[in-house]
């Protein structure tokens, strides 16, 4: 039976689901075309923004723009919703595949209640174990809600399933991982330094004056609690008054909604070892100046960039956080140490940076890995089962 014929005459119709249109190009890039490419009428809704008309052109997706907030707002979020069901109703699709926390509870709701044939919820992580009182209570209750409106929840780490499971999210039986999981695994060749990366490595170094020779750490993404800016600048602070030589690359920019404290804000802005780039577009290049990514997150669903940063042949210190440990091989391709201790942070960092052999031959290891078990392939083709299976029912 060939893909196409899956849901009768005409191709099946998929409609992904994400909160902004960053999302739908850090997280799916390529899976939108690999599925219009196999017979699939592909659509996406997100919030609007300058992104989608590229999103549109790379991908061959239809975009449509929905009005979505990503905090909580029932002012805001009732529309968006019945905003969300009036296109579902609209395109009629036969799958509707929807992630990120907003677009994944308000994408299930509008699917279950316009009756798609096939409702697939792609947990990427929670925002309640960083949570308490009644924030956290509400994040349970939507993350409910998303799950039993769902026939399939793809969790992107076993970790990840086994909280949400424990918890009382999910049952098992809904609950799956594809492969060895993640989002949407990492492509190798856009991290291999060929000659246009090792150039524009090159203008970046030169621009952001980092010397060869540093020993520098690297981080990428939002710099907020969340994701350990605090222990990490801390830690930071500790190597820097032991080799003035060491350098904090961060890509990437705060937060209102998770911001710094401080003394973590004076750091970052006035440090002279700490390199800020702000946010950037394209990421690949920045692995190449680093020599360890470092992410102390406190929560993830199964972070990108040790992927990232594998696929460049580089080592990770992550925490034993869920989803974070997933990313890691502790001792094999780059270290894992407990979340919030920032003895442990410090002397895995200090592990790496003194020692370049070790760090190149975790790099490798970490390479391998990715390419093995994270090739984004595995992740459409183990989609593409559960919307078959799901649709074949």
């Amino acid at each position: 039976m060939s893909r196409a014929s899956t849901a009768g005459v005409r191709s099946p119709k998929i409609l992904y689901c994400v909160t902004i249109p960053l999302s739908a190009q850090t997280l799916l890039r390529g899976q939108f075309s690999y599925f219009a490419g196999s017979g699939y009428d592909v659509h996406l809704a997100c919030a609007q923004g300058p992104e989608l008309d590229d999103i549109a052109e790379r991908e061959g997706v239809t975009v449509h723009g929905v009005r979505m907030y990503r905090e909580a707002s029932l002012l805001h979020d009732l529309p968006s919703l019945l905003e969300m069901l009036a296109l579902i109703r609209r395109i009629r699709p036969d799958v509707v595949n929807a992630g990120t926390p907003k677009a994944g509870l308000l994408g299930m709701l509008a699917a279950w209640m316009a009756g798609v044939p096939v409702r697939v919820y792609v947990m990427r992580g929670l925002r309640l174990e960083t949570a308490a009182g009644f924030t956290r209570r509400m994040l349970t209750l939507t993350e409910k809600v998303a799950c039993s409106c769902a026939h399939k929840v793809v969790c992107v780490s076993s970790s990840l399933r086994e909280l949400a499971v424990a918890t009382g999210l999910v049952s098992p039986d809904k609950a799956t991982v594809i492969g060895s999981g993640s989002s949407n695994g990492v492509d190798i060749e856009r991290f291999r330094p060929d000659g246009q990366l090792i150039e524009k490595t090159g203008h970046l170094r030169a621009e952001h004056g980092l010397p060869h020779s540093a020993p520098t750490i690297g981080f990428i993404g939002r710099l907020t609690r969340d994701k350990g800016i605090v222990e990490l600048a801390t830690a930071f602070e500790r190597l820097y008054a032991e080799d003035s030589s060491v350098r904090l690359l961060l890509v990437g920019d705060t937060e209102d909604g998770d911001p710094l404290p401080e003394h973590t804000r004076e750091v970052l802005l006035g440090h002279p070892g700490v390199i800020r780039t702000g946010f950037v577009s394209e990421t690949a290049p920045y692995y190449h100046l680093m020599d360890v990514l470092c992410l102390p997150s406190h929560r993830e669903g199964f972070p990108n960039t040790p992927l990232e940063a594998a696929a460049a042949g580089r080592p990770t210190v992550t925490t034993d956080v869920t989803g974070a440990r997933d990313s890691v091989e502790d001792g094999s391709t780059g270290l894992v140490v407990r979340c919030g201790d920032i003895d442990a942070l410090t002397q895995a960092l200090r592990r790496l940076l003194s020692n370049p052999g070790l760090a190149r031959r975790m790099g490798k290891q970490a390479e391998r890995r990715a390419a093995e078990q994270f090739s984004p392939e595995r992740i459409w083709k183990g989609l593409e089962e559960v919307y078959r299976e799901l649709l074949e029912r």
